[in-house]
């Protein structure tokens, strides 16, 4: 029987809903070797299809490189080309801008020459004109003054205009006077002379006389030298205009030049400028292209890279992983499969009357009841309930101390809270007498349990370490004490069906008795037997399961440490990259082997209680052979002696199973609660970290609830919490 409480046991350890009808036909280890084996099976699946989506994505990396590679070259190739061929023509641009400036500078230069030539020209031909003009006058009125002279003899004077005397004092300016003419000339301009007034008056007579030949003379001369410097004048004009005209057709040459020059080069210049605007247009396309290519292969590159060490890493851990799970399996497969069912009754090992343990226990409730009724023994259920009413009775105060706690322990969802209050219901004797102190130094103890707890818990390390080894230890505390429970509840009521047999038989000959020894004798052999054999496979199971748990903790322990001190960089997937199915580290698959680790944990340990209970078992089943036959042969010469004796151990016997079973359910109680306990544990310690407030505060709560138990275990006010 103990075999089912065991599977259900671990059902509830892995999470399984149906725990209450667990069936044997399938062993633990065979259940573990078969989730090993699943598990080997998934990351092998998962291996193959890695390696099929990295192989693709390690083709486009190689296609990808090799492509823009290409790219990038020719793309670079074409900037310098086009960067030289745009300096070039830069500086021809520049040089050409440069020409433009001189050409427009010297067009400027012909223009104001041009301009310059055509204000002298037009200077000297006023002044030339101007000139013309006062000699061309000035040579008339000498013709005429020297007509005039000549048709009145040289008396009339007063003909000489003021033309005439504007040509002498032309004549005297141009220097033509000579040193014999002055006197005439000066004759001739002295218009205020009192002969020239009157030249009747006799004082002015002789003077005019005398000067009337000379003054022809003089007229005529100066009227020579006129014409003569009027030729001249216009011969050196003449020269002077065919000069000017010259150089101005001259320079409306060079202007012309110039001008085409400016022209021919402004269209080369935009031409140019043209040529360069379509360059950078093209450089620009072309930089653009190549910034892209190059930002895009350096992406591909590091994303690639990455992606190779991921699926080296992942192959590598996963071959690993592989060869741990392989040497786990061979381990369990040669050395432990098969010997856990050589530790179970052969019933269980057929898988035959599997049950419930409810069913179990309710089973057994109604034999115990039916023997009773059968041999006039008390009522197994006033037995029961006389048990358990001395059992659980208590003070009032211990019993309202007892349903603080439990209500507290709900509500706080504290185990231990509850086995507490279960300690103070069926709290341990005392030598002494006093079991309100002994509840009470309990309640104190924890007090100052929590208290140093909440001191000690610097950090959830710590508290996540004690609790963890606190509730495993309690776990593996609960199962052992059900393990025996269960022992000695078969024992027990193997010994009951001794003594039902016994008291039947009481009234057989003394051969039958005989009979039924030597029968004893030969169970008891095989029992000897079979217990060796079982400690012996105990040992080998659970060595070979420790053996494969070191290789599986060995690799997962480390695969964890070296995949949670890895910073990993996805990066962006480059663009039309396929996805490589291989992103960030692999550290195993550490879920489902935490769950396989934990199975074969209890496997472990399960091997471990039963060879120790086997050996108590068959030290107690020795000793108990040894008392069966000293009874037998005792029996065979006193059946009533012995018929008294086998009913008041069968009374005990029923005493004891009750008990056991009563125990056993609160045993079964406990151990879920503590399962319940290291599932909680779960989200704070392994998955989630419960916040510290949150720890504290529930502490405090629990610590209320204790202090609040105090007070009801201390009416009279003593304690100092209960002063206030």
């Amino acid at each position: 029987m103990y075999l089912q409480q065991l599977l259900v046991a671990w059902a509830l350890a892995l999470g399984l809903s149906n725990a209450g009808n667990v069936e044997v036909d399938v062993t633990p280890v065979q259940k573990v070797i078969q989730l090993i084996q699943d598990l080997k099976a998934e990351i092998e699946a998962e291996s193959s299809s890695e390696d099929k989506s990295y192989g693709e994505f390690k083709k486009f990396c190689e296609d990808t490189s090799a492509e823009k590679t290409t790219l990038i070259t020719e793309k670079a190739a074409a900037e310098e080309a086009d960067t030289a061929t745009l300096n070039d023509k830069t500086a021809a641009y520049e040089k050409k801008n440069t020409d433009i400036q001189d050409l427009k500078a010297q067009g400027e230069k012909l223009k104001s020459e041009k301009e310059t030539n055509l204000k002298e020209c037009k200077a000297d031909k006023t002044a030339w004109e101007a000139n013309d003009n006062e000699l061309t006058t000035a040579i008339t009125a000498l013709k005429e003054a020297i007509t005039k002279l000549k048709d009145s003899g040289g008396a009339s004077l007063l003909e000489v205009d003021s033309a005439a005397r504007n040509g002498l004092k032309l004549a005297e300016a141009l220097g033509m006077v000579s040193e014999k003419q002055k006197d005439v000339v000066a004759f001739l301009q002295g218009g205020d002379k009192p002969w020239l007034v009157d030249p009747d008056q006799e004082y002015n007579k002789k003077e005019y006389s005398y000067q009337s030949m000379a003054i022809i003379q003089t007229l005529q001369e100066l009227q020579t030298g006129f014409e003569a410097e009027h030729k001249t004048a216009s011969d050196e004009w003449a020269a002077r205009k065919k000069a000017c005209e010259d150089y101005d057709k001259a320079k409306d040459g060079e202007i012309s030049t110039n001008s085409d020059g400016l022209e021919t080069a402004e269209q080369a210049a935009a031409d140019l400028k043209a040529a360069m605007a379509e360059l950078k247009t093209t450089l620009a396309t072309t930089k653009k292209t190549l910034k892209e290519a190059r930002e895009y292969f350096a992406e591909l590159t590091e994303n690639c890279a990455a992606r190779a060490a991921d699926f080296k890493q992942r192959t590598t851990h996963r071959a690993q992983e592989l060869e741990a799970i392989d040497a786990a399996l061979k381990i369990l497969m040669d050395e432990v499969k098969g010997l856990d069912k050589n530790l179970h009754p052969e019933e269980f090992a057929k898988g035959e009357g599997l049950i419930s343990v409810q069913q179990w226990i309710d089973e057994v409730d109604a034999s115990l009841a039916a023997e009773a009724a059968k041999k006039s023994a008390p009522s197994f259920l006033q037995e029961g309930n006389l048990l358990r009413r001395g059992r659980f009775q208590q003070e009032n105060r211990q019993a309202a101390a007892a349903g603080q706690l439990h209500e507290a322990a709900g509500r706080l969802e504290s185990s231990r809270l509850e086995g507490l209050a279960k300690d103070i219901e069926d709290p341990p004797a005392s030598t002494a007498g006093d079991t309100l102190g002994v509840v009470k130094k309990m309640v104190e103890d924890m007090i100052t349990s929590l208290l140093k707890e909440a001191d000690e818990e610097a950090s959830n390390k710590g508290f996540c370490d004690t609790e963890l080894a606190k509730a495993k230890h309690e776990r593996n505390r609960r199962f052992s004490k059900s393990y025996k429970l269960g022992l000695e509840i078969a024992s027990t009521d193997k010994k009951r069906a001794t003594l039902v047999d016994e008291m039947d038989k009481l009234d057989i000959s003394i051969k039958e008795d005989v009979a039924e020894l030597a029968n004893a004798t030969t169970l008891r052999e095989n029992e000897k037997r079979v217990n060796k054999k079982t400690i012996a496979d105990s040992i080998l199971a659970a060595k070979g399961v420790g053996k494969a748990l070191v290789v599986l903790e060995d690799f997962y322990k480390k695969a964890a440490h070296n995949h949670k001190g890895v910073q990993y960089k996805s990066g962006h997937r480059p663009e039309g990259a396929p996805d490589s199915g291989v992103e960030g580290t692999y550290g195993g698959k550490q879920s489902q082997a935490s769950g396989i680790t934990a199975m074969l944990e209890v496997c472990r340990d399960d091997f471990i209680h039963t060879q120790m209970d086997t050996e108590e078992d068959e030290a107690k089943a020795a000793k108990d052979f040894a008392k069966f036959k000293s009874a037998s042969m005792s029996e065979i010469s006193g059946n009533k002696v012995s018929l008294k004796m086998s009913k008041e151990e069968f009374v005990a016997a029923l005493q004891n199973i009750a008990s056991f079973k009563i125990e056993l359910k609160e045993q079964t109680k406990l151990l879920n609660t503590v399962l319940e306990t290291l599932e909680g544990l779960k989200p704070r310690c392994v998955d989630n970290v419960e916040p510290y407030e949150v720890r504290v505060a529930k502490r405090q709560q629990e610590i209320d609830a204790l202090k609040d138990a105090m007070c009801i275990l201390d009416p009279d006010k003593v304690e100092e919490a209960c002063k206030e």
